[in-house]
């Protein structure tokens, strides 16, 4: 009997931790309209204040991002393994930093685009899913978006962003891999610290 009770009071804290966490579709639907109302409110501001759209990206997209994950994946297994905890913790600064710079650009164009979410399809109950959206543009053509998620500590976060069929960390990767081979990661995270000297948060 003990046994059994056991097993339905296991069973019940299963159960608890999956309503918990809202579905990886749900995240992004959320985030991208959290992000889209945010942009809309201050659409005649987007581009005369930069700091502005750094507001919005560090208040609703960077809490859903996996910057650990990401800056891993761009570093490569090798050389972020020999990696000191201090240079870690240093290219995720300034690989986030750039990420900022470059896609604050992108969302101060914002232009009252829409963006339909896709059916999840493929999902195996795993802790990696794909969410694919098309982002749709008055008098343009609509541009698929996929964003890839890992599941960790109970939450959904964004480590790969697809955007028309390119990967935002295939991209970086391969345009560190060749400084990294040849000059180690420091060298990459020093000259990321020089660009990224003129950003203001």
């Amino acid at each position: 009997m003990r046994v059994k009770f056991l097993s339905f009071l296991t069973f019940l804290l299963i159960g608890q931790m999956a309503f918990a966490t809202p579905s990886p579709m749900k995240i992004m639907e959320q985030v991208t309209s959290q992000t889209l109302d945010a942009l809309q409110k201050n659409q005649a501001s987007l581009h005369s204040n930069p700091k502005l759209v750094y507001g919005i990206i560090y208040r609703i997209l960077l809490p859903h991002v996996d910057m650990q994950e990401m800056s891993k994946v761009v570093v490569g297994r090798e050389a972020w393994m020999s990696a000191s905890p201090n240079d870690k913790q240093r290219f995720v600064e300034q690989f986030k930093l750039l990420l900022v710079r470059t896609y604050s650009s992108a969302l101060a164009a914002y232009k009252n685009e829409a963006v339909k979410f896709m059916p999840l399809r493929g999902y195996d109950g795993g802790n990696r899913v794909q969410v694919d959206s098309m982002i749709l543009q008055q008098g343009g053509p609509s541009i698929p978006v996929s964003y890839r998620l890992v599941l960790k500590g109970g939450q959904w976060k964004l480590y790969d962003l697809i955007v028309d069929g390119v990967s935002l960390i295939e991209n970086y990767r391969a345009q560190f891999a060749d400084a990294i081979g040849q000059n180690g990661l420091e060298s990459v995270i020093n000259q990321l610290a020089q660009k990224n000297a003129g950003h203001t948060e």
